[in-house]
């Protein structure tokens, strides 16, 4: 409901005061464009608050459709103009140039993706279809992970799983359409993350049984045999 003023009947102590109101609704509104604007320029810099992580039932329930487990080999990168040519619809790729990088190998590094051996479906989502069932890739997988050496904290977590068995919550294959990126590395899969960098992360393997009754209770089914 809007706010009623009630003014005086002296017309120059109404202009007076409607004046005023005006002047100060002027600089409301230029001191709320001017916060908008700083928000836009900074995004999420410091002061900014970080949502909070999302429990495994969240993410089980909203974002995963699949639990594999695998062994986390290491951290790799594709140099930047190639990643940038890989997520680009008809970009043109030299198959030369589809080569992965350890991060000392690179001056400057976007995405990192996690390399994974021995990677097998656990469970997945009741409605996955059959054909997606049967593309499956497994053995050895990459996942998208961010850029790891932003963030110390992702780093280090990484790295303390570096070597071991791993539960990953995978929201589903990456598509990309660079032509000629269709084999290599090969397949990309997307974690289930979300807001917040803790989202989504491979989890030590002594998670999956707690991670497992979880997503059985929301309906994830064991995947029957797929075709190689």
């Amino acid at each position: 409901m809007k706010r009623q003023f009630a003014f005086p009947a002296n017309n120059s102590d109404r202009y007076r005061s409607n004046t005023a109101i005006t002047t100060r609704r002027q600089l409301l509104a230029q001191v709320a464009i001017g916060a908008m604007a700083s928000l836009s320029a900074h995004g999420s810099r410091a002061g900014m608050p970080i949502p909070e992580p999302l429990t495994h039932e969240e993410e089980l329930r909203y974002r995963a459709r699949w639990i594999f487990t695998g062994r986390l080999r290491r951290v790799v990168h594709l140099s930047p103009a190639t990643e940038e040519k890989l997520f680009t619809p008809g970009a043109q790729i030299d198959p030369t140039e589809l080569k992965l990088y350890e991060r000392h190998e690179l001056a400057k590094v976007f995405s990192g993706f996690l390399e994974i051996e021995d990677a097998v479906p656990v469970l997945m989502k009741a409605d996955v279809p059959t054909r997606e069932l049967a593309e499956l890739t497994l053995g050895t997988i990459y996942c998208d992970i961010g850029n790891v050496s932003i963030n110390p904290e992702l780093d280090a977590y990484i790295r303390a799983l570096k070597g071991k068995p791993v539960v990953l919550l995978i929201k589903g294959q990456r598509t990309r359409f660079g032509v000629a990126a269709t084999s290599f590395p090969n397949p990309i899969y997307a974690l289930a993350g979300g807001a917040n960098w803790r989202d989504g992360l491979p989890l030590p393997i002594e998670d999956l049984p707690k991670v497992a009754a979880i997503a059985q209770k929301l309906g994830f089914v064991k995947p029957t045999q797929p075709n190689r």
